[in-house]
Order: structure tokens, then C-alpha cells, then sequence
């Protein structure tokens, strides 16, 4: 990632109970692994990742389970955004956020700072999937490929 290199970043990934948090969708799941000098930082070092289940506060539907897995049943007990929100606002702090699909996740997280009380998330974004469309072209720039 000679992009990144020489730079901290974190990288983050949520999955969502919709398609658009102004509809009334949430977060079910928030992730992140920290970069430095253009690498994922290993594991085992201390925040280096991290993951969590959250309480959406309503039903999951199952088109939402069917993208991925994740049940009602599943976060019942998961924390409350409120109790996610400072781990990952302290976690990102000013760094640069790279995403795959940055219109998608960043409004949710900006939705769960703003209910939450928390200071948005103004780092610089770096989009990995407007990259890959950019260099490679539609199609094929899903996550996995």
C-alpha cells in the first residue's frame, strides 16, 4: 500500500440493519485494524483490531441477515452504541480512515457518533473501493475480489 506508507491510518468496516441511517438503519457490527507504514499492524499487538457486535436497538430484518449473518438472537447481549461510540472514537482519533465503500459505512459511524454524543470523525477518508474502481474499472472491486 505505497499510499499509506510512511502514514497511521485505521481501517474500518460495519455491517448495518439497512441501507441508509436517514431510513432508520444502525449499526449490528463495527471493526478495525490499525495501519502503520502501510501495513495492518499484527495481531496481538495491544488495539492493534478490534470488532464488536452492537445492540441496534430494533429487529434486524432478514434481507440485512442475509447480507451478513448476523442474527437478533446474535446481539441481544451485544453492547449499546453508547458503549461502542468512545472505544472507536478514541481508536481513530485524527488518523486517516480508509474504507471499502466510504458513502456506505462512514454515514453510520457519523450517525452513531452524532447519537451518541461523540465528536465526528473528521480524519482525511481514503476510499478502497472508489481506488479500485478508479484504476481497475466498474466491476469486480467487491471486498473480496
Amino acid at each position: 500500500m505505497a499510499l499509506l506508507a510512511g502514514t497511521r491510518a485505521i481501517a474500518l468496516d460495519t455491517e448495518t440493519t439497512g441501507m441508509n441511517p436517514a431510513s432508520g438503519a444502525t449499526l449490528v457490527e463495527v471493526a478495525w485494524v490499525r495501519i502503520e507504514d502501510g501495513r495492518p499492524v499484527e495481531e496481538g499487538v495491544p488495539g492493534a483490531r478490534w470488532s464488536s457486535l452492537v445492540r441496534p436497538g430494533q429487529p434486524i430484518p432478514p434481507d440485512a441477515t442475509r447480507v451478513h449473518g448476523i442474527t437478533h438472537a446474535m446481539v441481544a447481549d451485544a453492547p449499546p452504541p453508547a458503549a461502542v461510540a468512545p472505544l472507536l472514537r478514541a481508536a481513530c482519533a485524527d488518523l486517516p480512515l480508509v474504507m471499502h465503500n466510504a458513502p456506505f459505512d462512514l454515514p453510520f459511524l457519523q450517525d452513531l457518533m452524532r447519537r451518541t454524543g461523540q465528536k465526528p470523525l473528521d480524519g482525511v477518508v481514503v476510499d478502497t473501493l472508489g481506488l479500485a474502481r478508479g484504476l481497475y474499472g466498474g466491476g469486480g472491486n467487491s471486498l473480496g475480489a
